[in-house]
């Protein structure tokens, strides 16, 4: 039996932290012959001019749009895409839809990670089915505002299927669609078996360990790290990813704690060893409504959790992340203590209610409806 094909059209490489977009890649190549569009972007990329470089000038003997390599039965493509913020931008970005896509025929899927109608309209042109995932909140989408609005009604507009993993950018999304007879789900992010850790460690010296796992971003709570660094008797260690719009001030003492980006089972073994995890967002408007694919992660791993954060909207938030507030009152002793007679079992048995099979199949529900 011929395989539909699956189209995922990322902002983000393959090979970048596991989330969402790898999960449901690897997931859907069970019943899929799933191709990976790579970096589509939503602004100016730093590396522009070198990617543009690179594009225009390949050997002449080797076809322009090949590339392609196959992992895990996984087609990977760089989108050599614009981000969508002008005319000419745009009328680039229609052709290379054409190219990025060009086997989809009637009945496949192609899906959105990223407010791009130039895919969109490809795809629907194609006979394909199109599926908007809404992981950002393109409504305060900090850079070129007035253009990702268009890109975002026009995708909205465009699409067959829309699934979000925040109830807030689900109902915006309700709002700004004139109708309601598409199909519109709730999916939020889940978590793999290998982050339920049998480690339960509780710490007796007076030296305590945090760690801090994905991208640390400029717009990272940076006020919650540079507390712990106060701090004589807590040490901090960072794995995945420290973003170049980080403070050189900041940056330099970071760097010092950085351990690297490991693959997702093996830095379940290291973070095993920590007393603490943190979660550290700022509170801007656009992070209001985020669903951040670690949350799940972090829960799993059994850990008192630490954050500043007021992301209030996710589920189980108050009543299993310490505050920072709390950990300065209380002392990092008495907080291990009582996560682990308090909040420790409750804490893991509500993360394996999130499970990304679960996730799976309520989206394979809504392709097959």
């Amino acid at each position: 039996m011929i395989k539909k094909r699956y189209y995922l059209i990322a902002e983000i490489n393959y090979s970048f932290l596991r989330q969402r977009h790898q999960v449901f890649a690897e997931m859907m190549s069970k019943w899929y012959d799933v191709f990976f569009i790579e970096r589509v972007p939503s602004r100016i990329p730093s590396d522009l001019i070198l990617r543009m470089v690179k594009f225009l000038f390949k050997k002449k003997n080797v076809e322009r749009f090949q590339g392609a390599t196959e992992i895990n039965e996984i087609v990977r493509r760089k989108s050599y895409m614009l981000p969508a913020i002008n005319p000419i931008f745009q009328t680039y970005n229609r052709y290379r839809a054409r190219k990025l896509i060009r086997e989809a025929k009637f009945g496949d899927y192609v899906h959105l990670f990223v407010n791009s109608s130039a895919i969109a309209r490809e795809a629907k042109i194609q006979g394909c089915k199109v599926i908007f995932d809404i992981i950002h909140n393109w409504w305060d989408f900090p850079y070129h505002s007035s253009a990702h609005l268009v890109n975002l009604r026009e995708t909205l507009d465009l699409a067959d299927i829309i699934v979000s993993d925040s109830k807030l950018t689900l109902d915006a999304a309700k709002r700004d669609l004139a109708s309601d007879s598409k199909p519109m789900s709730l999916i939020p992010p889940g978590v793999e078996d290998f982050w339920f850790s049998s480690n339960l460690k509780t710490n007796s010296e007076n030296v305590f360990y945090f760690a801090f796992f994905g991208n640390l971003r400029a717009n990272s709570d940076l006020d919650l790290i540079r507390k712990i660094y106060l701090k004589k008797n807590f040490k901090i260690s960072f794995y995945g990813l420290l973003d170049p719009t980080l403070p050189k001030e900041d940056a330099a003492d970071f760097y010092r704690s950085y351990k690297g980006s490991l693959p997702s089972d093996k830095l379940v073994g290291e973070l095993e060893q920590f007393d603490f995890i943190l979660l550290p967002y700022d509170s801007s408007k656009f992070s209001k409504t985020i669903f951040p694919a670690k949350y799940f992660e972090a829960l799993a791993l059994g850990k008192p959790v630490i954050s500043n954060s007021d992301l209030r909207h996710l589920p189980g938030w108050n009543k299993f992340v310490w505050k920072f507030d709390e950990l300065e009152e209380l002392g990092a002793k008495v907080i291990i203590q009582r996560h682990y007679a308090e909040r420790y079992a409750t804490q893991v048995n509500f993360a394996r209610e999130h499970s990304w099979e679960q996730r799976i199949s309520e989206l394979r529900k809504l392709l097959d409806a």
